[in-house]
């Protein structure tokens, strides 16, 4: 499997959280973009930043996710290896 653009690691984050039954934006278009680029596209690390991410916030009562978020979480939460 290639990695992901920009565009497309949007709209697989968009389509997960529909299927999860989102029905709001949870993540800025800044915080997508962030995630797309400490991802490299790479669908797995997507998920790990996506999921860490959302607990992040819900812990801290966050509504949106923003790209300062988005940098704590993979800073502080994710192994440096996985990000490489």
């Amino acid at each position: 499997m290639t990695a992901l653009d920009d565009e497309q690691t949007a709209s697989y984050i968009v389509a997960h959280l529909r299927y999860a039954g989102a029905t709001d934006s949870i993540y800025s278009t800044d915080a997508i973009m962030e995630i797309s680029s400490r991802s490299r596209g790479v669908p797995r690390i997507i998920n790990k930043i996506c999921t860490h991410t959302l607990l992040y916030a819900s812990c801290q009562g966050v509504q949106v996710i923003t790209k300062d978020l988005v940098e704590q979480v993979v800073k502080n939460e994710l192994p440096q290896c996985i990000l490489m």
